[in-house]
């Protein structure tokens, strides 16, 4: 029993040392460096990756003494700097300027938080930057994100937030993409001031927020080449007025909300899909809620899917499904309290879930008898009305002979057209002309085509005849050849 005690207690030893190794922290070994700036000393403290031989989390440790326009060097001590460190320039005032070497690939969080004077930004090819980077840089009003760009760390720490490299700066107007920039990192641009943003034609995908409470943009147009648009791209840009979805292939929830100035979108036929955030209430699915201006909504003819929530909480009163549509998927009308009228034909096979959830007591439903939508409306009591399908185009119809008592009859005929509410129906009257198609065949002729691949009979009684006609004289020559050989000896 003695050695069992001593056998837990020197495991417990063991497994509490292990614990204190583990959240032991080691302290990197710093290094120290000084350059010229401007002809003033600049003190750099640093560490280095040893396992890649790079320079990281560098800092200038009398930033204060700064002026002018401020290059990072590229090396120190012959290793290159790869990352400059959290708060590296943080409350140089007199700084007017940086130049980033291309050696570097990351910004650490609030490097240059309080860059007061900070004017002019050169990145030069940076593959990384963190939240906060340029926190509070009130004077920098230009900066060109380079091609180089494709991911910023937004996460500052705290639940569910999420911030800008250029968050707390109130003038950053002018923002240039570089041509090759593939993708807009998460959060990139929130929050700045920008009026307008080109983007170029090589980006693909556009991240998470990337865009968020941009208050005085108004205008959008994505190229063709954007496919993806993450959660909450355009949230809260309240001066928002237009929008041109390109080619784009997905939109995400939240993508357009609280923007109360948009007031028409056109969904391109390349849409396909939708993603709405599940763990919320189905009302706050929506990519346009919040977005209660919305009253035009035009659906590109090629579209081939209403995708889930799609139109949800838009303001639109009237549209019409493109013949294209085969699928309209769930709730993708919902919440569109002044939706009265929809045309939906024959196309659209398959109806989602609570597709007009929260309809307007007046929706009505225009469609053919018997499709998918006339059922849809019957099984949900939603009114509806039977349009009468447009006759197909008659083409080739044949010429009537006048001599002829055969003829095309045309019959006149008025069309019903329904609409129907709880089992009431009322009845509409719309003249119509059923055309029956009769054949005919003109007088005193007669029709010479044949099948394809048929030879035509004509001419098969005169050929009987000659062929008569040819044995019984190969016979009478044949008698008498035979008779003549008879008197041979």
């Amino acid at each position: 029993m003695q050695r069992i005690s001593k056998y837990i207690l020197l495991i417990t030893a063991i497994v509490f040392a292990i614990l204190i190794l583990g959240v032991t922290q080691v302290q990197a070994e710093k290094f120290t460096a000084t350059t010229d700036v401007n002809g003033v000393t600049a003190n750099w403290e640093y560490e280095i990756n040893t396992t890649n031989n790079y320079i990281y989390n560098l800092v200038c440790t009398n930033k204060t003494d700064l002026t002018g326009v401020v290059e990072v060097p590229a090396q120190l001590n012959g290793i290159n700097v790869n990352n400059i460190g959290a708060s590296a320039f943080a409350g140089a005032t007199n700084i007017t300027g940086i130049v980033v070497p291309d050696t570097v690939k990351s910004i650490s969080e609030y490097a240059f938080n309080g860059c007061t004077s900070l004017t002019d930004v050169d990145l030069g090819s940076v593959e990384k930057l963190y939240h906060h980077a340029f926190h509070n840089c009130t004077s920098l009003k230009n900066i060109t994100i380079p091609r180089t760009l494709n991911d910023v760390e937004a996460y500052n720490g705290n639940t569910f937030a999420y911030s800008s490299p250029f968050t707390g700066e109130t003038s950053l107007k002018n923002v240039t993409l570089e041509e090759g920039l593939t993708n807009i990192a998460p959060c990139l641009l929130a929050f700045a001031e920008i009026e307008e943003i080109e983007i170029p034609n090589t980006v693909t995908h556009i991240s998470y927020s990337a865009f968020q409470n941009c208050e005085s943009l108004k205008e959008i147009k994505l190229p063709n080449s954007v496919k993806t648009l993450e959660e909450e791209v355009f949230r809260g840009c309240t001066s928002l007025e237009s929008i041109d979805l390109g080619s784009v292939e997905k939109i995400t929830y939240w993508d357009f909300r609280d923007c109360p100035n948009l007031k028409s979108i056109k969904i391109p036929k390349t849409l396909n899909t939708t993603e709405p955030y599940h763990v919320l209430a189905i009302h706050d699915d929506a990519m346009f809620a919040g977005t209660t201006d919305i009253t035009e909504v035009e659906l590109e003819d090629g579209l081939r899917v209403i995708s889930p929530y799609l139109l949800a909480n838009t303001n639109m009163e009237e549209i019409e499904v493109p013949n294209s549509v085969t699928s309209i998927q769930r709730a993708a009308f919902l919440n569109c309290t002044n939706l009265k009228k929809i045309t939906i034909l024959d196309n659209v096979k398959a109806f989602g879930q609570n597709v007009f959830g929260n309809h307007n007591e007046d929706l009505t439903i225009y469609c053919y008898k018997d499709s998918a939508a006339h059922k849809y409306a019957v099984n949900n009591n939603i009114k509806y009305v039977l349009i009468e399908k447009p006759a197909e185009p008659v083409q080739n119809e044949p010429k009537e002979d006048p001599k002829d008592n055969s003829t095309a009859g045309t019959n006149k005929d008025e069309n019903k057209s329904t609409s129907t509410l709880n089992g009431t129906t009322s009845t509409t009257k719309d003249k119509a002309k059923t055309q029956t198609k009769t054949q005919t065949t003109t007088s005193g002729k007669k029709d010479g085509t044949t099948a394809t691949g048929i030879l035509p009979k004509t001419g098969l009684g005169f050929g009987i005849i000659v062929v008569i006609i040819a044995i019984g004289i190969t016979g009478v020559y044949t008698y008498k050849k035979f008779n003549s050989l008879k008197d041979i000896k």
